[in-house]
């Protein structure tokens, strides 16, 4: 417990730094994470499998995050962004007014990381499923740019709007209505992965 009240004040000690926030790695770096997250755990991160150290090594410096954000809320002394690319320390004194005394909004990764069986019941061979899954959702959605761009849309498109382009475009490059047959195609083709990809 002292030696986790150690490194709490010293991850704040960072954030304070660190006004418009930082990244996890970055706060990694600052910290010295590899012998703090050792002195504080040393047993965890004796494993040869490197995709689980990875894991609980980001799991721990979340859990600590989340530990000082509890504190700072229980103290009134301030809040905490905790996001991998956005860690960043808020003081009390940046709170608006209108938002003193009104609820925080709940952070829904807050409980998963306060609670450590989350990390211990996690395998190496859990840490390789969840980096394919984040692979293949971030592949998803460099797809889906794609598609949306042949719609002439961006990222920010919302369903309807998407239908509503999509059903015009058809509508102009129908080769029955003299349309062009390639751009056709390719709006059709483009579409019908973003149904495939639940996006509709």
């Amino acid at each position: 417990m002292a030696e986790e009240n150690v490194i709490l004040e010293k991850i704040r000690a960072v954030l304070f730094r660190f006004p418009d926030g930082i990244d996890e790695f970055h706060l990694m770096q600052e910290l010295g994470w590899e012998e703090l997250r050792n002195k504080l755990v040393p047993d965890l991160f004796c494993s040869e499998d490197s995709d689980r150290i990875l894991f609980c090594s980001h799991f721990l410096l979340f859990h600590l995050l989340y530990r000082l954000k509890e504190r700072l809320r229980s103290t009134k002394s301030g809040s905490l962004t905790v996001f991998c690319l956005e860690i960043r320390l808020i003081p009390q004194l940046c709170q608006t007014t209108e938002n003193k005394g009104s609820l925080e909004e709940a952070d829904p990764m807050e409980a998963y990381y306060l609670n450590l069986q989350n990390m211990e019941a996690v395998s190496g061979s859990d840490v390789r499923n969840m980096l394919e899954d984040f692979f293949r959702r971030f592949a998803s959605w460099e797809n889906r740019d794609m598609d949306l761009k042949v719609l002439g849309l961006d990222h920010g498109a919302g369903k309807q709007e998407i239908k509503e382009r999509y059903h015009r475009l058809v509508m102009k490059h129908h080769p029955d209505r003299g349309g062009n047959a390639q751009k056709f195609r390719e709006v059709a083709e483009a579409m019908e992965r973003l149904e495939a990809s639940s996006e509709l």
